[in-house]
């Protein structure tokens, strides 16, 4: 019904793929968890941390792919994501533990009036852009079978050089000029920033 509404897709059409989409309900909402978690490390400089955590997740889901594509064909792929993010998941948790001394609460806990503003802000600036991706997707799929898939390939190859790169560099360039402001060094705030921009 939820991909029904939100696709250009008819219930006939999505019903053979059910499996799969109830999969990837849990498999994204464990992704977005996972990105939040290594956030964490990656504010903490455990930069090899968020790697680990991705190459964990792929591998497994390479191995499952293997394993079970005779028995379940392409759920095999979602079966591996769902199991490669609970391990990651678990990764994560146990070096929360042991590296950082710290651990997710994820139901008592208080948000700042000063951070729910600022999260309200982003979510308000971040509306335009949800809205503009859902469109292409929801027009995508009312056409014949490979568009949505060309536009999604395309979309990942033109963003692999951000992906790769430009992102890395930005992780690292944000976690040292937010070092230096908490520690108020503003003369080093101003040499990081020419540094990088140069």
């Amino acid at each position: 019904f939820t991909y029904d509404a939100i696709s250009g897709f008819s219930k006939e059409q999505l019903k053979p793929f059910e499996p799969v989409l109830r999969f990837s309900g849990v498999w994204l909402s464990l992704a977005v968890l996972n990105t939040f978690i290594s956030n964490i490390f990656l504010s903490r400089k455990y930069f090899v941390v968020y790697i680990l955590g991705q190459v964990v997740t792929s591998l497994i889901t390479l191995f499952l792919i293997v394993v079970l594509k005779k028995q379940v064909g392409i759920e095999s792929f979602f079966i591996g994501q769902l199991a490669g993010n609970i391990i990651c998941f678990i990764f994560y948790m146990i070096l929360l533990k042991v590296k950082l001394n710290q651990r997710i609460r994820l139901f008592y806990f208080t948000i700042p009036r000063k951070v729910s503003k600022e999260l309200t802000a982003v979510l308000i600036v971040s509306i335009p852009t949800v809205i503009t991706n859902f469109l292409i997707v929801y027009f995508l799929s009312n056409f014949s079978t490979g568009q949505l898939s060309a536009y999604n390939y395309g979309s990942m190859l033109a963003n692999l050089p951000d992906a790769v790169f430009v992102s890395q560099f930005i992780s690292v360039f944000g976690v040292k000029l937010a070092e230096e402001a908490a520690k108020n060094e503003r003369s080093n705030l101003f040499n990081t920033f020419r540094f990088f921009g140069n």
